[in-house]
């Protein structure tokens, strides 16, 4: 009898057990444990109640640092910044009903900085009319911001530096106050989001006299570049003089031009210093010859009147290079005969003709 009695018993408490164990949360999955963004980048993280039938499904979603990787009620993660190496950031997802728990180890890389284009390696400007800016531009991996910040040096080199007040676009005008003397630039590109800053090469202004002094060209023997019009680039050396005649006025004279026998001269007028067309040089074959600025159009060539060479004196370079009419320039021998027939010559003909003569120990 007391087996008859035992039995029912048993069988109504695993009946009432197996009732209360229906419909209870035993736990919660993430479809991801672990993800790389990027700063700016977003995910949506997928949770699932365990069992899938049961009766509350709510879930609440935290993270262990929202200041680098938020997460919103629905599980979307947002990247904001860069997490350090071997600390990533924790996002919970956990049950409402018995507290159960998943986990997701989110890493955030830095944005990464590229500077695509450089400023301006050299510049020079006249003091009392400069104009012109130096310009950077850069990219970044990430969806932020990109900020720039100009500074001024006084050596060449991008370590250091002073920040130039209001300079923080990607082009920095130069100041029109700048006086005659050598200045050094460069620009630092940062980001947020733990981006590593990037600074970019130095750019040099020479801010030279607004007109020549006569003394600044000192003679000597100079070392120059070009390309010349049938085979490219060359160089060679020759030797600059300096003169002053009482029917001539102040001039200059260049020997060896593009390694020809003939001797170009430069006129000196009012702090400028200007191509002396009307020097004959010399005569070959009933034609007169004499140095001519000339650009190119189709096969014709046409003369660049009055054409002005620049000078640094700093860096102590002529600068022959330049335009006329949107047409490179080029220097070179012209003849003439008498009945006003014009001859080339070609193999003397230079554009972007740069002499540099020795440096000054004074400047």
């Amino acid at each position: 009898m007391k087996n008859i009695v035992y039995i029912p018993i048993i069988a109504v408490l695993l009946l009432t057990a197996s009732c209360q164990r229906e419909g209870r949360v035993t736990g919660v999955r993430l479809d991801r444990n672990e993800i790389t963004l990027n700063v700016g980048e977003n995910f949506s993280l997928t949770a699932t109640v365990i069992p899938a039938d049961a009766n509350d499904q709510t879930v609440y979603w935290t993270s262990s640092d929202p200041d680098k990787v938020s997460v919103s009620n629905d599980g979307r993660i947002t990247g904001i910044s860069a997490t350090a190496a071997g600390n990533p950031v924790d996002i919970r997802v956990s049950t409402m009903e018995g507290e159960f728990d998943d986990r997701c180890k989110v890493t955030v890389l830095p944005p990464v900085i590229t500077i695509t284009g450089q400023p301006t390696a050299i510049t020079e400007v006249k003091a009392g009319a400069i104009t012109g800016a130096l310009s950077v531009s850069a990219s970044v991996t990430s969806g932020v911001m990109l900020k720039y910040q100009w500074y001024g040096n006084s050596t060449n080199s991008s370590s250091g530096g002073v920040p130039v007040s209001g300079a923080t676009s990607a082009d920095f005008i130069l100041p029109a106050t700048l006086s005659v003397g050598i200045y050094y630039y460069f620009c630092e590109v940062s980001a947020t989001g733990g981006a590593a800053s990037l600074r970019s090469n130095v750019a040099t202004v020479y801010v030279n006299e607004n007109k020549l002094s006569f003394d600044d060209l000192k003679p000597g023997t100079f070392t120059a570049t070009g390309i010349l019009f049938q085979t490219g680039q060359s160089s060679w050396t020759g030797n600059l003089n300096r003169f002053t005649d009482d029917k001539a006025g102040r001039y200059y004279t260049i020997s060896n031009w593009a390694n020809s026998r003939e001797t170009l001269s430069l006129d000196f007028v009012d702090g400028t210093l200007k191509l002396n067309e009307g020097t004959i040089v010399g005569i070959e074959g009933g034609y007169t010859l004499y140095f001519r600025a000339s650009y190119i159009v189709g096969d014709k060539w046409y003369p660049a009147p009055n054409y002005t060479v620049s000078f640094n004196k700093f860096t102590q370079t002529l600068d022959f290079s330049g335009t006329y009419d949107s047409h490179p320039v080029y220097v070179g021998l012209i003849g003439k005969n008498p009945s006003g027939d014009e001859k080339i010559f070609y193999e003397s003909q230079v554009r972007d003709a740069k002499l540099v003569l020795p440096a000054r120990a004074d400047l």
